[in-house]
């Protein structure tokens, strides 16, 4: 058995790894509710699918408007084809994000047999394919974290293209993909191209003709975002086409990304302690790669460092690229994701490094130690997801509006003006589970402030977002609030309505007389 798994171990990892990312894919996290992120992404793709233009109007806009200050599209568009066949729900809106996160695990399998061996290829996937911070991030339809698979993919084709005309071409696209997955990395994504695209000209790699040809591929694709960028900071004026649109947001958020060591040693922190107190980002019991793997990391770092391994540059300057970023963001899992496969690389290493000092003993110790550290990896495995689809479950279900689209259906149902208490509900969340009409949304919102960085609606046809609890109810109309809202609560007492509860949310109307 042990030398069937030797021989087919990476697929067993990979296959262990789609499991853990598929199983009850539309139930956990959240038991079956979406985040509000989620759920803005998932109705702009039914809005472009069904009604050719997002939430703002735009026709196949490059960037979304969404909350004002923009949104990620790429993942956008790859969910709009599972909305079509599968209909809006949680497992169709999470596929895209499940099989990129799949996918990943094979292309860095490759990506370190290239650029290592085959035993710093195997460790490095199997912690991958089974850390919390990727499977959690696979199971979420966070738009932002779309980056990690297809960033992995673009430096996979770059490194392997071998001059090959075809696959420079496909290694330029995929890394101007990258550019619609995450706009804070805009800053330092030129930045790894230069030095990858450095390194292997020096090593002989590639060449100046495919160097050429993979910045004009990437240069292709990355224009409709130049333009974006030009429309946004005032040189031209927004371009809208029946075809595609370059939006202007109501927020430019240009001035988010910032040098700060402040930063960079918050970031550090996050990363040594593997938890950035969102319990939807990482969990503080297992961290985002189990806390043991802290030292399997410092030894991966110092140990490529001594030994000047050459291969691993690539992998040093996305990492380096990481800290960049993360010095000029706020930490947070999310926003400087782009290191942590660079962080897994490490780890792996560091693992093949100490199983093989342990393994200068006899081939017996060897096996030991590697028995040792799959053991312990499996061992967090079973209990993290022990925790994971079971009390996390129940706790990201009250984060992510539970019992919402019970609400909204029952209260809808009524035919009447449905008044939900400001941001108990937030409105992306009732367009994607109502499936409410784009262009009556567009023709009738109304916004408390137009040009905020995050717009807050007051109404829209048959919905009204407010405190409605400085008013008294109205007869044949509908009220939503969450179950732990004081204030709603005490309102439905003090005028004696009749209420239903749905989750964590309950619907009330006026009794008939």
């Amino acid at each position: 058995m042990l030398e069937l798994f030797y021989k087919r171990r990476v697929v067993f990892v990979v296959l262990l790894g789609i499991v853990l990312r598929f199983t009850l894919l539309g139930i956990i996290p959240g038991n079956g509710n979406l985040n509000q992120d989620e759920a803005f992404a998932a109705y702009e793709a039914f809005a472009i699918s069904n009604y050719g233009i997002d939430s703002h109007g735009y026709h196949n806009p490059v960037y979304l408007e969404a909350w004002g200050s923009g949104m990620n599209a790429l993942e956008t568009y790859c969910m709009i084809p599972f909305i079509t066949v599968f209909g809006m729900n949680a497992t169709a809106v999470r596929l895209p994000q499940a099989i990129l996160g799949s996918l990943t695990l094979v292309v860095l399998y490759l990506l370190l047999k290239r650029l290592s061996d085959r035993n710093v290829a195997f460790w490095c996937t199997l912690v991958l394919a089974i850390c919390p911070w990727h499977i959690m991030m696979s199971r979420w339809a966070l738009e932002s974290n779309f980056i990690v698979g297809v960033l992995t993919l673009a430096v996979y084709f770059l490194v392997s293209a071998d001059n090959k005309v075809y696959r420079i071409i496909i290694a330029g696209i995929t890394m101007g993909l990258v550019l619609y997955c995450y706009s804070a990395t805009w800053t330092v994504i030129p930045l790894l191209v230069i030095g990858i695209l450095t390194y292997l000209f020096i090593n002989k790699e590639i060449t100046i003709k495919s160097i050429i040809i993979y910045l004009i591929s990437l240069g292709i694709v990355a224009i409709p975002l130049l333009l974006f960028v030009a429309v946004n900071m005032g040189f031209i004026s927004e371009i809208r086409t029946d075809f595609i649109s370059i939006p202007k947001m109501a927020f430019f958020r240009s001035g988010d990304v910032n040098f700060s060591i402040e930063r960079l040693l918050n970031s550090l922190r996050l990363l040594w302690y593997q938890d950035d107190g969102l319990i939807w980002n990482s969990t503080s019991n297992y961290g985002l790669f189990y806390h043991f793997s802290n030292g399997f990391l410092a030894v991966g770092i110092i140990s490529s460092i001594i030994k000047k391994r050459k291969n691993m540059i690539v992998i040093g300057i996305w990492l380096a690229c990481g800290l960049l970023l993360s010095s000029m963001l706020d930490a947070n899992v999310n926003r400087i994701n782009i290191i942590f496969i660079p962080v897994v690389c490490f780890i792996g290493i560091g693992i093949e490094v100490y199983i093989r000092l342990i393994g200068i003993i006899s081939t017996r110790t060897r096996v030991v130690a590697a028995s040792i550290v799959l053991v312990a990896y499996i061992y967090n495995l079973i209990s993290f997801e022990n925790y994971y689809c079971g009390e996390y479950n129940t706790t990201m279900a009250a984060y992510w509006f539970d019992g919402a689209k019970e609400a909204l259906a029952q209260a809808e149902n009524n035919n009447a003006t449905i008044h939900i208490k400001y941001n108990d509900v937030r409105y992306p969340s009732m367009l994607y589970y109502t499936e409410y009409p784009t262009d009556v949304f567009v023709s009738s919102v109304k916004y408390e402030n137009t040009t905020a960085a995050f717009l807050q609606p007051l109404s829209c046809e048959g919905y009204e977002f407010y405190d409605y609890t400085e008013e008294k109810p109205h007869q044949g109309e509908m009220y939503i609030c969450r179950a732990d809202d004081v204030d709603g609560v005490d309102y439905i007492n003090d005028y004696n309505l009749e209420s239903e509860k749905y989750g964590q949310y309950i619907l009330s109307y006026v009794k008939n007389k």
